[in-house]
């Protein structure tokens, strides 16, 4: 978080500068099983109902999702992007605040000592969708340099890769894709953006992220790589090489190999077996979750776990 906030101002001179401002309860909590991580939380939904304490609204409500549309890697979207892949695949930086919206990102350290907060959270504009115009944008660069398919869920990217010999077929089956979905281009629903049409095969409506208008490239002789990557049409390498180019940035701790089972959004992918589960680790966290609660005769805290 260093240099994400503006030095600490008094509470009039901070009025004198940018005009009347709201601030939001902040809350650090630790990680589950990550000793030593937190995660920061600015909660721009109190108060839930303006009352005598707090008589603003919450900054939330001056929301309208439709302004902010991106595109989600939603369960649905990922499951039947994984059906349709041929045999033997595998599978955020801060944004700046613009300074219009530093009054809704305002931190009280105590009562006349705040700061602002210059990066994005969930506040005055969305910022699943105003990150989600740089993060679209990345998830449209790979395809247009033939790596993938992809999908993402806000700035979680899973990418997969195809074996060389079907390749052909597969980009084939995109053409066919893109055929479909260029008769209504791309679609929204709220603040989520979609191509979507009728699938030939199964007669129901079909989703993608994507139109899939370019074909996938063989890059496995584009560089140095182990023996079994060759065998598929890209590798981490050349997803690290065009984020490079780009000026993409990842959290190198995330990444994971390419692998027939993958975990994304907090599920088992098996991507030979079409099955998708949820591991044993999440399995007993919400088992434990679910026994509180049993316990509990009335009141139930409703934490985020």
């Amino acid at each position: 978080m260093q240099g994400t906030y503006i030095r600490l101002f008094l509470a009039n001179e901070l009025q004198d500068l940018i005009g009347p401002f709201q601030n939001s309860p902040l809350y650090i909590i630790p990680k589950p099983g990550k000793p030593g991580k937190f995660c920061l939380i600015q909660n721009f939904s109190f108060p839930h109902a303006p009352n005598m304490h707090f008589q603003s609204p919450l900054i939330n409500s001056h929301i309208d999702v439709d302004n902010f549309p991106t595109t989600w890697g939603k369960f649905g979207m990922v499951y039947q992007l994984i059906t349709m892949l041929p045999p033997g695949s595998e599978a955020y930086q801060m944004v700046p605040l613009n300074p219009s919206q530093w009054p809704a990102g305002v931190v009280c350290a105590s009562k006349d000592q705040l700061y602002i907060d210059m990066c994005m959270a969930f506040g005055a504009t969305l910022s699943a969708g105003a990150y989600g115009h740089v993060a679209d944008a990345g998830a449209e660069i790979f395809p247009h340099q033939g790596i993938g398919p992809l999908d993402k869920w806000v700035d979680d990217y899973i990418f997969f890769h195809i074996r060389c010999e079907y390749l052909k077929q597969f980009n084939k089956t995109r053409k066919e894709w893109y055929q479909v979905f260029a008769k209504d281009g791309m679609c929204q629903s709220d603040g989520h953006l979609w191509f979507g049409g009728i699938s030939p095969v199964t007669g129901q409506l079909e989703e993608r992220n994507e139109d899939c208008l370019q074909p996938l490239l063989d890059l496995s002789g584009s560089s140095p790589r182990s023996v079994h990557d060759r065998q598929f049409s890209c590798c981490i390498q050349d997803i690290d090489a065009l984020s490079h180019e780009a000026g993409i940035i990842w959290e190198p701790v995330k990444d994971q190999l390419f692998l027939p089972s993958i975990l994304y959004i907090g599920f088992i992918w098996n991507i030979e077996q079409k099955l998708v589960y949820l591991n044993s680790q999440k399995v007993n966290k919400y088992l434990i979750a679910i026994h509180k609660w049993r316990k509990r005769c009335r009141y139930h805290n409703l934490a985020r776990h």
